[in-house]
């Protein structure tokens, strides 16, 4: 999620009239092979060409690609897998989003790689929780997935909008399972620090946006910062590279800005090849510079 006033600074005549779910990654937006009912419930996609048993086992990762629920628990997450090849990149959604908005990197790279996307718990073909979720709860869920769909790591993680918050806490925990990050113009644990700083200046109501944060489409906590900032220092030593949005994370004022670069910098201080991609645009960046910074990464990792 990017903040109220995140969003205002980036676009004062036209953010505040966008909700959270049309700033969720669109940096891979394509026309999706799901659908939305008018209700938010999203149909089956018809390409879905691999489903888990009925007995609840996950399906086994091919080249020729799996789609369907998972179960970690109780309850399922929807992925979707194609091709083959090491590192698997695995594309983390924004808030409001779903998988579908990684598809672009199906055609791009899954004819030399496995390519994977999922739907967090309430989004997509994911089961729902109640709850609201900490960052803890999420990326216990990711861990879920990745070991009960028993796909190998270690990852090449391309986050978009708030999937680099769970891209953050992800790498901390599985330091290992990780082998570089791209973040498409994505939350960090720094995002809180200028929300604070708003709220200093009287223009932001921290409370209520926690309140407005917490119940959001994917019920996640705006603490999941706090978790991030605390496990900072156990993100692994991988090529990270950092797109920004001219109109959107680089574009804040002044003050505003000074804060959130500072929370880049305390990312990059934990790689020895860390990049930050200007990139001039909005939130929603086109495919084109998503695609470039994840060829330079899979070069630096010896791969095309």
């Amino acid at each position: 999620m990017i903040s109220l006033r995140l969003r205002r600074a980036a676009a004062p005549a036209v953010a505040a009239l966008l909700s959270v779910a049309v700033l969720a990654l669109a940096a891979c937006q394509a026309t999706p092979a799901a659908t939305t009912s008018a209700a938010g419930t999203e149909s089956s996609p018809p390409s879905a060409s691999v489903s888990p048993s009925g007995d609840g086992s996950a399906p086994s990762p091919s080249g020729e690609g799996l789609a369907g629920p998972v179960d970690i628990g109780g309850r399922s997450l929807y992925l979707e897998c194609r091709g083959g090849g090491a590192p698997t990149i695995l594309f983390l959604h924004g808030d409001g989003g779903t998988r579908t908005h990684g598809y672009p990197l199906f055609d791009a790279y899954a004819d030399r790689h496995q390519v994977c996307v999922y739907d967090r718990a309430n989004m997509g073909l994911s089961d729902p929780v109640e709850a609201p979720q900490s960052g803890a709860d999420v990326v216990g869920d990711l861990k879920a997935l990745l070991t009960a769909a028993a796909l190998p790591g270690p990852y090449l993680i391309v986050a978009g909008s708030f999937g680099g918050l769970v891209a953050e806490l992800y790498a901390a925990d599985q330091p290992d399972q990780v082998a570089g990050i791209v973040f498409i113009d994505a939350s960090l644990h720094s995002d809180a620090d200028v929300d604070r700083y708003f709220a200093e200046q009287g223009e932001l109501d921290l409370e209520a946006f926690e309140a407005e944060y917490a119940g959001g489409p994917e019920t996640i906590l705006w603490t999941i910062h706090d978790e991030a900032r605390a496990t900072l220092d156990k993100i692994p030593d991988v090529p990270i590279t950092y797109l920004r949005a001219s109109e959107s994370r680089g574009g804040l004022p002044p003050d505003a800005q000074a804060i959130w670069d500072a929370g880049l910098d305390e990312v990059f201080a934990q790689s020895s090849n860390s990049r930050l991609v200007e990139v001039t645009g909005p939130h929603e960046l086109p495919p084109a510079p998503v695609h470039e910074a994840i060829d330079q990464m899979l070069e630096d990792l010896g791969g095309a």
